[in-house]
C-alpha cells in the first residue's frame, strides 16, 4: 500500500501556507474614515440664492415649463410664453342658444383656449368638449358652426336653427 505524503507542512494552520491566521496590525498604522469635505451649495445664475442643481433655482423658473424668468415677459411665476397661453385660456368669446332634438333651447358658451383652440361649456359652466377651428378668430359665425358640428359628433344633437 502506498501512502500520500501530507502536503501541509507541520505547524502551519489548516488550509495550507496561505491560510488566514491571527496577527497584530502593523505598528504606527491607524485606519480611520476620512472626514467628508464640506459640500458647497451652488448659487442660482439669476438671483444668487442657493440651488440644488445647475442653472436657476426654483423661484427663478417658470412653474409650468421650467424656463428662466429672466426675460421679464411673464407674470405670476410663468415665463412669457406660458403667461401668454394662460391669458387666453378660458376667455369667453360668445354664448349661443341652440335647439336640441326635443325642440328645447339649450345654452352653451364658447371659450378661446389658445390660437384656433376652443372649448364649449354648458349652461352650468362645465366643459362639454374642445375643438380646433382654423378660421378667423373674429368670425364668430364660423366658430359657432364648427362648435355645433363638434357637439353633434359628440352626440348632443343640436341645431343653430330655431
Amino acid at each position: 500500500m502506498t501512502t500520500t505524503p501530507n502536503r501541509q507542512p507541520e505547524g502551519s494552520p489548516a488550509g495550507g501556507q496561505f491560510a488566514p491566521s491571527a496577527h497584530a496590525e502593523a505598528a504606527g498604522i491607524v485606519l480611520s474614515t476620512p472626514e467628508p469635505e464640506a459640500i458647497q451649495a451652488e448659487e442660482c445664475d439669476e438671483c444668487g440664492e442657493e440651488k440644488e442643481t445647475s442653472g436657476t433655482c426654483l423661484s427663478c423658473q417658470c412653474s409650468e415649463c421650467g424656463e428662466s424668468l429672466s426675460d421679464g415677459e411673464g407674470w405670476d411665476g410663468l415665463c412669457g410664453n406660458c403667461a401668454d397661453a394662460k391669458e387666453g385660456e378660458g376667455q369667453q368669446i360668445f354664448d349661443m342658444s341652440l335647439t336640441d332634438a326635443d325642440g328645447e333651447t339649450v345654452e352653451f358658451s364658447v371659450n378661446r383656449i389658445d390660437d384656433g383652440h376652443y372649448e364649449v361649456e354648458d349652461d352650468e359652466g362645465d366643459s362639454v368638449l374642445e375643438f380646433y377651428h382654423n378660421g378667423d378668430e373674429e368670425d364668430h359665425l364660423s366658430i359657432q358652426e364648427a362648435a355645433v358640428e363638434e357637439l353633434n359628433k359628440a352626440g348632443h344633437q343640436v341645431s343653430d336653427e330655431e
